[in-house]
């Protein structure tokens, strides 16, 4: 364990981190496409939490005053918070602009060179400490509270950089990328080439690194025991006998597998709120289904006036026409169990989905049971006489979409339907779903098939 004052984080090898990378993008795509994207947005460093919590954890590592809500504010809004220092708020406005620079070289995939690297110094001070912006420094510096300095002297500086530069392409393909991210931090901030501004383009350059090798955005916190942990790492690889990349290689690496560990937490979370949706779904279906269940024995007695309106309706569309075809459909559609007795069971099932769903009165049920036939719709034996999946396919979607036509009060019923159809359906017929709306013109509205595959 790493521990500071009480603190402690787990450690994590490099083959670890890699095992739980590997877990990670294995169990995200056990999940919805959707839901994958949900996380995939959160996680990525294009977004705005990432942005603004990267600009504050580091600011804060340097002694900046502005917490998280105002620099949200600053860099979101324009706002400038309450009470914060100007240097502090130029601060905020210059790291933001330099991680747009860092992101920017990363999707343009641009090597590090020391041009790069004082561009980035440039925006980083540009409105903070125009006087030294993109500038190697000229005189001597030395680290507060430490009786050793490890920082290169000012005539040591460019010569050093250039062999930075120069190191870079052979210990990319020399070592692991969370290594190499962190050496890359240690040995820019041991020459310390800047008057100011080194510590938070050394976190620039080492969350380059890990991007452009597929590794999460790493943002240590500021906070007195990360902090510390942090500094005390950066001091122990900076030894009197030279530099020893080990305790900050750890350290990233615990910082690595433990967002990895928090991303497979969260991937597991997602999959159980999909569960729980089903379940929930499952059970509001079945209890709307028996909580009718006088109408829906009625419906299963086929001698009842009530069976007679209803099935006329019904066995138009599905039991006359379907034949062999219905039988396939009632499989995908609901489940093999129930596909013995179609015309009953479709029924009792098209009753609790949609002419119940919205908690009806049973006037008004039968009101509607009255109105509930196909004959005006556009249906034809032709249509319903083609066996490939594509023409049930086309039945589904074209029901779906008449029925709410026909029956608006019924659109809240037939989107949760059409919903579960969509989610619930092969990946088939969910491409059949965009494919038909394409090309007939279907837009996002009342049945949202956008949203829904």
């Amino acid at each position: 364990m790493i521990r500071k004052g009480g603190a402690a984080m787990t450690e994590y090898t490099l083959a670890q981190v890699d095992l739980l990378q590997f877990n990670c993008r294995k169990a995200l795509k056990n999940l919805l496409p959707e839901d994958q994207q949900t996380l995939r947005s959160q996680w990525s460093p294009d977004s705005k939490e990432q942005k603004f919590e990267h600009v504050w954890s580091s600011n804060a590592i340097e002694g900046a005053k502005v917490g998280l809500r105002d620099t949200t504010k600053i860099l979101d809004k324009g706002l400038t918070g309450n009470g914060n220092r100007i240097s502090d708020l130029l601060a905020t406005l210059d790291l933001g602009r330099a991680y747009d620079d860092m992101l920017f070289f990363v999707k343009n995939q641009t090597p590090i060179s020391e041009q790069m690297i004082k561009e980035l110094h440039y925006d980083l001070t540009k409105l903070s400490e125009p006087d030294i912006s993109g500038q190697y420094r000229t005189t001597a510096v030395h680290p507060a509270q430490s009786t050793h300095n490890p920082y290169s002297q000012p005539f040591e500086i460019r010569p050093q950089m250039e062999d930075l530069v120069k190191w870079i392409p052979d210990a990319q393909a020399r070592l692991h990328p969370v290594a190499f991210a962190a050496q890359l931090h240690l040995k820019f901030v041991t020459i310390h080439p800047f008057q100011d501004g080194n510590g938070r383009l050394a976190r620039l350059l080492m969350n380059m690194a890990l991007l452009e090798n597929g590794y999460p955005l790493v943002n240590i916190l500021p906070d007195s025991d990360h902090r510390g942990a942090y500094l005390d790492a950066l001091e122990a690889c900076q030894t009197s006998n030279g530099i020893d990349g080990a305790p900050l290689e750890n350290l990233v690496a615990s910082y690595v597998g433990q967002i990895y560990k928090n991303r497979l937490a969260a991937i597991k979370l997602k999959g159980r709120e999909r569960e729980w949706k089903l379940d929930r779904h499952d059970e509001f279906s079945f209890n709307i289904g028996y909580k009718w269940q006088s109408l829906g024995d009625a419906i299963y007695d086929e001698t009842s006036p009530v069976s007679v309106r209803y099935h006329h309706a019904l066995n138009k569309v599905f039991k006359d026409h379907f034949d062999d075809g219905y039988s396939f459909y009632m499989a995908d559609e609901i489940s093999n169990g129930v596909a013995n007795d179609t015309a009953c069971y479709w029924a009792r099932y098209f009753a609790a989905r949609v002419l119940f769903a919205d908690g009806a009165s049973d006037a008004e049920i039968m009101k509607r049971l009255d109105q509930f036939r196909f004959d005006d719709l556009d249906w034809n034996e032709e249509k319903f006489q083609e066996t490939s999946k594509q023409a049930l396919y086309r039945a589904r979607v074209d029901l779906f979409i008449q029925l709410s036509d026909k029956f608006p009060e019924l659109n809240d019923s037939l989107i949760q339907m059409v919903s579960n159809e969509v989610y619930n359906g092969s990946t088939e017929f969910r491409n059949y779903v965009k494919k038909y709306c394409a090309e007939h013109g279907k837009e996002p509205g009342y049945l949202n098939f956008s949203e829904l595959t």
